[in-house]
């Protein structure tokens, strides 16, 4: 006589399927609270995030008001509009350019020349500042109708648009002419401040007084008006090395964001 074998019981269907159905009262409450709760949901993960994410969650979502391909730069990028450098500070002092010392002195005389060669580059440094200002309103006006946040619909890739585009690549020639002109400055006022060491070491020396019977009085005052000069003009070639160096970063800066939003805009009308 055999042994009976008992059945196992069937493994239950994957994903819940082959499971008692709730109840039409459960079905019918969650499909009520499902479209009450979901907002809040989203509401609250929307809570903890930035701005910007915000606007890229809803623009993927398709709640922007464009339906156009949302504007994305990379982690660390400039972004286009960034305000450009601000006027260098270390200027050249206004003040006379005489001297204590006898006049007629050999190192009174070359102290005086080189003072006015300085004040001179200051004035050319004034007039380069005015300039790059200038083109930097003309930058501003042509790229602020670009700018764009993190998520926000790109510009349409019309006439109005390449226009803008053409207007702005224009303004940043006009400052890279401006930078050529400001590095070409640069280099007049280093030999202009090699002239101002040689005249300050050649007053602390005491040299060029005695033509004129200098004392040593005149000979202390020359020495710290030299010192001064040559003092005052590190000064303004650190501050122009300083104001070249930003700009040219926020030039290369700013041509990087617009080529970028070029592509982007390019890329999304195919």
């Amino acid at each position: 006589m055999r042994t009976p074998v008992p059945t196992p019981a069937p493994n239950p269907a994957p994903n819940g399927a082959g499971r008692a159905p709730l109840p039409a009262p459960v079905r019918a409450l969650a499909s009520v609270l499902a479209p009450v709760f979901a907002p809040v949901v989203v509401a609250a993960a929307l809570a903890g995030c930035t701005a910007e994410h915000r606007t890229l969650f809803r623009t993927l979502a398709g709640e922007a008001p464009s339906l156009r391909t949302p504007h994305a730069d990379p982690p660390g990028a400039p972004r286009l509009g960034t305000p450009p450098p601000a006027a260098p500070e270390g200027r050249f002092p206004r003040r006379s350019g005489r001297t204590p010392a006898p006049e007629g002195t050999a190192v009174a005389d070359a102290h005086v020349r080189v003072w006015r060669a300085l004040a001179n580059r200051d004035d050319e440094l004034e007039l380069l500042v005015r300039s790059l200002g200038l083109h930097a309103g003309d930058y501003a006006a042509a790229a602020g109708p670009l700018m764009r946040g993190l998520g926000d619909p790109l510009p349409a890739d019309d006439a109005r648009t390449r226009a803008r585009m053409a207007a702005a690549r224009t303004a940043l020639d006009g400052i890279d002419a401006d930078l050529a002109k400001l590095n070409a400055l640069i280099l007049r006022i280093e030999r202009d401040r090699i002239a101002a060491r040689r005249v300050a070491a050649a007053a602390q020396n005491g040299k060029g007084g005695e033509k004129a019977g200098g004392k040593d009085g005149g000979k202390g005052a020359l020495a710290e008006a030299a010192a001064a000069t040559d003092a005052a003009a590190a000064r303004l070639l650190a501050a122009v090395r300083s104001y070249a160096g930003r700009w040219l970063v926020h030039v290369s800066g700013q041509r990087a964001a617009l080529d970028r939003l070029a592509a982007q805009v390019a890329a999304a009308t195919g």
